[in-house]
């Protein structure tokens, strides 16, 4: 198995060039023996592990095994490990382990049992460590490894190396964001439409919306069923639904109707909700950030990012698509994001901000302390009017 795990690398390695590093890289202690990366399907997980072996580790004492190749179903992988220690490895990468039967528990076992041997592995967005066999919560840093921002588009699409901000440092009043000759209106448009995912490098617009369907469609099928106990029937209520939502968003949902439009229980319909919010295809939003969880349901459905809007939506709204892409660069760089009722959001329970166009007033948070505009086609920042696009510069 392991000359099979070797050719099979070498073979993906041979082909492979991507210099550009993600957000993540520098953020990940590579030094722990134990390291977990999260994602939804299509973020990147995959080139991050190869980058690390082929440029870092140079590929030596290292191996890369994907779990979702079935040449490795029955694959034994705590054995697998004994037998690469043996050898003198002492660096293995396993992608997508929620596809394989038990792996915490083998995790866990190689984590004991090796110690000289790190390990790193890669998952579905959904698993959670302290519900897994193995309870790995104690024992692996966990990461989370989103899309890309705005921010790490220009700059793969452009080769720049423009810098990440604070969010404090974007409220500044004397702040501005200089991207020389390049056209930030421009980029942040084909950005909005086919950017958040990486393989957009691979296929023009058209094509990479449609492996974009693809991608949300594995996610139900495959995804999803490989880390909750869910069966067919419920699979195909959650398409229904994401059919629904696709002709509706932004979407208030009425649970009660939600139940009878698919046939279903109110606490189902709660579940699928959250099973979808939790694969990275939706966003739930609440008037509070505190303690929302345990009410049920949410007061606002939007889709994860505005790419998903391009490739499942009837109609993409403009005024939803700004809300879309607000959300998800704030919530992806670590800010806590609520319904507000003078404004249209409230950040880290603290700031107030409307979105809109270039001439969205102040009039509707007037008086409203730490508030702020975010507005679509504008370049330069005026007092507590910001571009909108500023926002994708925070990771």
């Amino acid at each position: 198995m392991i000359d099979l795990a070797i050719r099979r690398y070498k073979t993906l390695e041979k082909g492979f060039h991507i210099p550009f590093r993600r957000y993540l890289h520098t953020e990940i202690d590579w030094s722990n023996q134990l390291i977990g990366i999260k994602g939804a399907r299509g973020v990147g997980k995959t080139t991050l592990l190869l980058q690390r072996i082929k440029y870092d580790l140079k590929g030596k004492n290292a191996l890369y095994l994907s779990l979702d190749d079935p040449s490795f179903a029955s694959l034994d992988l705590v054995e697998f490990a004994d037998d690469l220690s043996k050898l003198g490895f002492t660096h293995l990468f396993l992608d997508e382990v929620h596809r394989f039967p038990n792996w915490s528990q083998s995790v866990k076992t190689i984590y004991d049992y090796f110690p000289d041997l790190h390990l790193v592995f890669t998952g579905s967005s959904m698993i959670e460590l302290s519900r897994a066999s193995g309870d790995l919560s104690r024992r692996a840093a966990m990461f989370q490894l989103h899309g890309l921002s705005l921010r790490e588009y220009i700059n793969l699409s452009e080769q720049k190396d423009f810098q990440a901000y604070r969010l404090e440092e974007l409220l500044q009043d004397d702040f501005q964001i200089d991207l020389g000759p390049l056209k930030p209106i421009a980029l942040f448009r084909k950005y909005l439409e086919s950017g958040y995912y990486p393989f957009f490098r691979d296929s023009r617009p058209a094509i990479y919306l449609e492996q974009l369907k693809e991608t949300i469609n594995l996610t139900l099928e495959r995804d999803i069923p490989a880390v909750e106990e869910i069966s067919l029937p419920t699979v195909l209520k959650m398409r229904k639904f994401m059919g629904i939502l696709s002709s509706s968003v932004p979407f208030k949902p009425n649970i009660s109707k939600l139940s009878e439009l698919l046939e279903s229980t109110r606490e189902s319909v709660v579940k699928y909700l959250y099973l979808l919010e939790k694969a990275g295809v939706v966003s739930l939003l609440n008037s509070s950030t505190q303690g929302i969880r345990a009410l049920g349901k949410p007061e606002k459905i939007l889709f994860d990012n505005p790419n998903i809007m391009h490739a499942l939506a009837i109609s993409v709204n403009v005024g939803t698509q700004r809300e879309t892409f607000f959300v998800n660069q704030l919530s992806k760089a670590g800010h806590m994001i609520s319904l507000d009722k003078q404004g249209d959001f409230k950040v880290n329970e603290r700031y107030v901000f409307e979105i809109g166009g270039k001439s969205k007033t102040s009039e509707q948070i007037r008086g409203v302390k730490n508030s702020y505009i975010a507005a679509d086609n504008i370049e330069v920042k005026w007092q507590n009017k910001i571009p909108l696009w500023y926002f994708g510069f925070l990771y």
